[in-house]
């Protein structure tokens, strides 16, 4: 009798598993659908002073939230020449709110230094500044799972 209660449980067990892995394989995909039309809405891949751009997403279980992480690097032209842009966000896909942001540009005053803007804001609105490029992307990985290369 206790042979036919351990199977019972181990196969409630297994089906408990499964279906727990497929509600979670389908909200990744909720999540990376989501990420993908916002990141085509935004419209960055579009613009003409454009260099390049790309994103990210991460499906968070325990928040239940959907990151996308967008990396945009642009160009705009002033008296010297020239200005290379990087800027890098963190946002909740499906609400809009941002969460992480990192501003650069090759000027010599902020690029050999700090960044212009750097910060991430946690969902609890706990706000973490950054001084570098490593930094933001230490505090990324760590709060929204989320990695730009």
């Amino acid at each position: 009798m206790n042979s036919l209660l351990f199977k019972f449980a181990f196969f409630a067990f297994l089906l408990t598993s499964l279906s727990a892995n497929a509600a979670s394989l389908e909200l990744q995909g909720q999540c990376a659908r989501q990420a993908r039309t916002f990141f085509k809405q935004e419209g960055l891949a579009t613009k003409d002073e454009t260099i390049s751009t790309d994103f990210v997403n991460h499906y968070d279980e325990t928040s239940g939230k959907c990151f996308i992480g967008i990396k945009h690097s642009y160009q705009t032209q002033t008296d010297k020449g020239y200005v290379i842009w990087t800027q890098e966000l963190v946002m909740d896909a499906f609400e809009g709110i941002s969460y992480a942001d990192y501003l650069s540009n090759n000027d010599k005053i902020y690029w050999k230094y700090q960044p212009i803007s750097c910060y991430i804001k946690k969902p609890s609105g706990e706000r973490i500044d950054c001084h570098s490029t490593d930094e933001f992307d230490a505090l990324i990985h760590t709060n929204f799972g989320v990695i730009l290369e």
